[in-house]
């Protein structure tokens, strides 16, 4: 058998109908509600799923750390013997930095030229240390720059960089070809204009040893405190100077979470708004049932008894607008990706473009957890809302209220 609390706040929101403007009032309030479920469950989705998507997108399980020389002795692979006995370190290989710009028609676009071993390498780069015979470099070329430069597979370019000689500076220009492009998770940030090519082209180019480098790159374990182990590193190693290359990717990730919350918080406010109705159509309720209020406490209702059944009635309101923003909500969070597209198509327009988060496309995913932290935040909400005419409806003195039969 149902408790009393629960039929008599039943009965009351059925027989409320009667009053159009206490009827308004609820709608407004179950409406508001399910239309602030929904929203608040569709921005989750995408903000989900951009998250997952910018995880795949950049290498977020390794930190870049650079080390430079105090030293001119200073051996790299007297180093890379010492850091492989460590179990945070992923690779170590030496790199060759040299900055140079590309001039187009009306524009110059610097770029960082980047020469790496063939054999000691990051597990991007995939160019053979062979010159043509017309001394052509291959290169990789970030997918940033290539699309700046309006370049594709086999196209060749000049790059203009400064040598320093007995003469003074000198320009240098070097020819190069497009072998392939560096993934973008790995041309973002401060690589966004690099061009990577071998480090014996380059050295040869340059002037310089066929193995002579500019630092060393250390790929570590992601970690919790990257810059206490890079502090770790410098005491252990006093011949090289370790700096933690800036993680974009971490800003990124950060910079997302922070929209996420700001966005939740605003939508937020539709779940509030549409409580003040609730507040409303409950006080309404009160107004109109004070004798009967009155009749229940006479025949042995407790205070506490007659708010619970007000903050029944609240949360009956609160679980029905859940419900409506549950069946509303979730299909389109779920097609998030195929309803922008349907709407792009439609309109002949790109809404969703790939200056932001280099994502041409709305991902979405639905977590159970955001959906039942959304309709709990919703249903606790409407109780403490429903806290002020649930108390007025306590405070209802029998004797002054059956005083006149109305």
């Amino acid at each position: 058998m149902l408790h009393p609390c629960l039929l008599i706040a039943y009965r009351y929101l059925y027989a409320s109908s009667g009053n159009r403007f206490a009827r308004l009032t609820q709608l407004l309030a179950v409406c508001g509600m399910g239309l602030g479920v929904a929203v608040l469950l569709i921005i989750s989705s995408v903000f989900n799923g951009f998250h997952e998507a910018l995880i795949r997108l950049y290498p977020t399980d390794v930190h870049y750390v650079h080390a430079r020389q105090v030293q001119k002795d200073a051996s790299w692979s007297a180093l890379s013997q010492s850091l492989s006995a460590r179990s945070d370190v992923l690779a170590v290989y030496p790199t060759k930095m040299h900055y140079g710009a590309v001039f187009t028609d009306n524009t110059m676009q610097p770029v960082l030229l980047e020469g790496y071993d063939s054999f000691v390498k990051p597990k991007w780069f995939t160019v053979e240390s062979k010159k043509s015979t017309d001394n052509i470099i291959p290169a990789m070329i970030g997918s940033a720059l290539e699309s700046r430069l309006y370049l594709t597979y086999g196209d060749r370019f000049h790059v203009t960089t400064a040598l320093q000689t007995h003469a003074g500076v000198q320009p240098k220009n070097l020819r190069l070809e497009s072998r392939a492009a560096i993934p973008l998770a790995y041309s973002q940030g401060l690589h966004a204009l690099r061009i990577a090519l071998p480090i014996e082209l380059l050295n040869a180019a340059l002037g310089d040893k066929p193995q002579a480098f500019s630092h060393v790159v250390i790929e570590l374990a992601r970690s919790d405190n990257p810059m206490q182990r890079v502090h770790a590193l410098n005491e252990q190693f006093e011949s090289w100077i370790f700096q933690l290359e800036e993680d974009t990717s971490l800003s990124i990730l950060s910079s997302l979470a922070m929209q996420k919350r700001l966005m939740l918080c605003v939508m937020s406010l539709v779940v509030v708004l549409a409580s003040f109705n609730l507040i409303a159509g409950l006080t309404i309720i009160v107004s109109e049932r004070k004798q009967e209020i009155a009749v229940l406490q006479t025949m042995g209702f407790a205070k506490l008894e007659v708010i619970a059944v007000f903050l029944i009635q609240g949360l009956i309101l609160a679980v029905l607008g859940c419900v409506i923003g549950l069946v509303i909500g979730l299909p389109i969070a779920i097609n998030t990706e195929t309803i922008m597209a349907a709407i792009e198509s439609w309109l002949g327009m790109k809404i969703i473009g790939s200056d932001v988060f280099f994502l041409g496309y709305l991902p979405s995913r639905v977590f159970v957890t955001d959906a039942v932290i959304i309709v709990t935040a919703t249903c606790v909400l409407s109780l403490l809302f429903s806290l002020m005419p649930a108390y007025y409806a306590s405070r209802v003195q029998p004797a002054l209220s059956l005083r006149y039969d109305q």
